[in-house]
């Protein structure tokens, strides 16, 4: 494993002072003027102010809150729904010492096995259980959704061996698509 250079002394305050300056361009100065805006505001139509300073309350604390709480709800729906509990999701397929392998986030695991409705996506398998995800293409660190499949140890070992053409995997998921849109 490569190590990293370190910095001398005068190179990491020239970086921490653009750093700090960039700071302050992109969040100090537009927060004065907002205040300089408010200020008028409360100066003039105190009502008008008090609502700009509401509503920006409302936009900067309520609503990533509230679209945290909706994500967290939305996993938890999947995860009930496809008994995704019965499978660690973290733990799925990281096995092997290739290092070229990216780790699939698990957000993405759970959208897969959305897809495959928790079980293998060979139409010809209904294996639920020790599912694993399957590199279309065998390159272990393109982990796009359309570059993985679900598939049961035994069709992903197939799939290996080349029993399986990555066209007919393709297939699977595109079938699975379209049965899922009737």
């Amino acid at each position: 494993m490569a190590r990293r250079r370190r910095l001398d002394p005068i190179s990491f305050l020239i970086r921490i002072s653009i750093a700090f300056i960039v700071i302050a361009v992109i969040l100090i100065y537009p927060i004065v003027i907002v205040y300089n805006i408010i200020k008028g505001y409360l100066e003039h139509e105190p009502l008008v102010g008090w609502l700009i300073i509401i509503g920006l309350f409302v936009l900067l604390i309520l609503l990533p809150i509230t679209i945290i709480i909706l994500r967290r709800q939305k996993r938890q729906r999947i995860i009930e729904k496809y008994d995704i509990d019965k499978y660690n999701i973290d733990d799925f397929d990281n096995k092997g010492s290739n290092k070229k392998r990216v780790p699939i986030p698990a957000y993405m695991k759970i959208e897969l096995l959305r897809r495959a409705h928790g079980r293998c996506e060979n139409p010809n398998c209904s294996v639920d259980k020790n599912l694993q995800f399957h590199h279309i293409n065998f390159k272990n660190w393109d982990t796009q959704t359309a570059n993985l499949a679900v598939l049961c140890p035994n069709c992903h070992s197939s799939a290996h061996r080349k029993d399986y053409s990555t066209l007919q995997v393709q297939n699977w998921i595109s079938m699975n698509s379209i049965n899922d849109d009737k």
